[in-house]
């Protein structure tokens, strides 16, 4: 769980299928070792779980596209790009609770707008062999994808 705290915005510490939402700084600043050993463990099986679906997604995208030599080589794995999208719709998601005119909300949909962008733009340009995906995960070279 990679949230982030927004001033003002409360969410859920502990995830999904908890009653228990809190305004991050000030439960933290109150937290027992026991809860925030549990939310750290929480936190720690959740970037497992994403990362090993953005795994299985560059596993499978390799399997279905052929591998251009020609194209230009992006920086980052569809896998990585997607959970990248996937974080930034949760943020714009956090912080509907303010205001529409805060600029942090213009700011998170432009951000997500952009991202989303680039990901239809990346598509378009893999799928013509003007660009190319890496073929190596950074977990590969550790052995753990």
């Amino acid at each position: 769980m990679s949230e982030k705290a927004n001033d003002g915005a409360w969410y859920s510490v502990l995830g999904p299928g908890t009653s228990r939402s809190f305004p991050p700084a000030a439960y933290i600043a109150d937290a027992d070792d026991t809860i925030t050993a549990a939310v750290v463990r929480r936190l720690r099986r959740h970037d497992r779980v994403i990362a090993d679906q953005v795994a299985r997604i560059d596993r499978h995208v390799l399997r279905l596209l052929q591998h251009h030599r020609g194209g230009a080589l992006h920086t980052e794995t569809l896998g990585t790009l997607l959970s990248r999208l996937a974080q930034a719709w949760q943020h714009s998601q956090q912080l509907a609770v303010l205001p529409v005119r805060d600029p942090r909300v213009h700011d998170a949909s432009a951000a997500l707008a952009e991202l989303s962008d680039a990901y239809d733009d990346l598509t378009h340009d893999v799928l013509l062999g003007r660009r190319r995906l890496p073929r190596h995960q950074v977990s590969d070279l550790h052995g753990k994808a």
